[in-house]
């Protein structure tokens, strides 16, 4: 969002940037090409748009429905009801609103949003299950791009979280890696000190653990007790906050003395997501006592991540849930997930998109669910 109250007349400045996608040019296997290689980006050119808002609530609003619809059994009575009130809405828009103009179509859509205001409003049942919704952008430090490159993921991300703030209060976000805020600080101080309002607000949650996300196979326990030192050492100076959870989402195994050293740290809780890609047989459990090798134990939840906070998904990832009898919640870190189509590369940032929170807005929609914007420690 450039304004959010545009002035007839005012000169707005646009700076842009931009990369193609390579990583090193010249450094990669069997590389003979030119810099500009296969699969590089090019800049294709840039619309500025006028958003009307209750055009755009329309849209969010039907597509919360209809992805509730999909999802709810046929002998379910919020389904029938769904379907009845919007077949309602469907009679009164115009299916091609293009061809009747905008002095129809628009009255239409307004009296459509009067339709769905109920059966947004409709609230769950106090025995349904509770999902901890919270924003959040994976950035790899170190992968397929050059690392100068990371830190310019890092402001652009950051900044479109801190504008998504902007125009929904409601949002939270959960930032890991301390490193990458170092560097914003660094390199773009005023960005910096707008995270630091944030996190006083409580909506910011500068919550990970450890410096970076790394390795937990080849490292020594002193490189992890120094990654845990580091880290809740910086929290605490710049944001007054001290670190509750390790969030490692994309980190292939993990060491049995972590446990003793995350509580030495202060750390109760362990989060994560790639145990889930074993390609042979399913881990047994989504949330339990992790013990150690000396037997202290960490509270551990296998979260999501890289998802939308619509029905469907939601509704899929609560199915997974192995053990219902004990465990009535789950951790949800939404956001958009530019792994092959922006980036050329693989979990390069950028964290809930525009229309994410928007649907959070929509959320109070679903039997089997409660929604809610949340942190680490309220959803486990």
């Amino acid at each position: 969002m450039m304004t959010s109250n545009g002035i007839s007349g005012k000169t707005y400045k646009l700076s842009f940037e931009a990369y193609s996608g390579h990583t090193f040019p010249g450094t990669q296997p069997f590389e003979t090409c030119c810099p500009v290689t296969p699969g590089c980006r090019t800049f294709g050119g840039i619309e500025i748009l006028l958003e009307r808002e209750d055009v755009t609530r329309f849209v969010m609003d039907l597509k919360v429905l209809l992805s509730l619809v999909r999802i709810l059994d046929d002998n379910s009575l919020r389904k029938n009801v769904l379907m009845r009130e919007l077949a309602r809405v469907f009679a009164v828009v115009p299916m091609k609103p293009e061809e009747v103009g905008e002095k129809i179509w628009r009255p239409a859509i307004a009296e459509a949003v009067e339709i769905m205001k109920p059966l947004l409003n409709t609230h769950n049942s106090p025995t349904t299950p509770y999902a901890g919704l919270i924003g959040h952008s994976h950035i790899d430090t170190a992968w397929l791009w050059p690392l100068e490159e990371t830190w310019r993921k890092c402001a652009r991300t950051f900044s479109s979280i801190l504008n998504l703030m902007e125009q929904y209060p409601e949002m939270t976000f959960l930032q890991p890696a301390p490193c990458h805020t170092e560097q914003v600080k660094n390199l773009y101080p005023s960005l910096f000190d707008r995270i630091k309002t944030k996190v006083e607000e409580g909506k910011w949650e500068p919550n990970g653990g450890m410096w970076v996300e790394p390795d937990c196979n080849i490292t020594s326990g002193e490189s992890l007790v120094r990654q845990l030192m580091m880290a809740q050492k910086y929290t605490q100076e710049w944001f007054g906050y001290t670190s509750d959870t390790l969030w490692l989402p994309d980190v292939f195994g993990y060491s049995a003395a972590l446990p003793q050293i995350l509580r030495g740290a202060g750390v109760e809780f362990f989060c994560t997501t790639k145990i889930a890609w074993n390609d042979t047989n399913r881990f047994p459990y989504d949330t339990f006592w992790w013990k150690g090798i000396d037997g202290t134990a960490v509270l551990a939840h296998f979260n999501y991540i890289h998802c939308w906070p619509r029905p469907q998904d939601l509704a899929h990832q609560w199915n997974r849930i192995q053990h219902k009898d004990v465990q009535d919640r789950f951790l949800v870190g939404y956001g958009f997930w530019r792994r092959w189509r922006r980036s050329n590369g693989r979990d390069a940032g950028s964290g809930a998109a525009n229309w994410r929170p928007r649907r959070l807005r929509a959320h109070r929609a679903y039997d089997c669910e409660q929604f809610s914007s949340s942190n680490a420690r309220r959803a486990l």
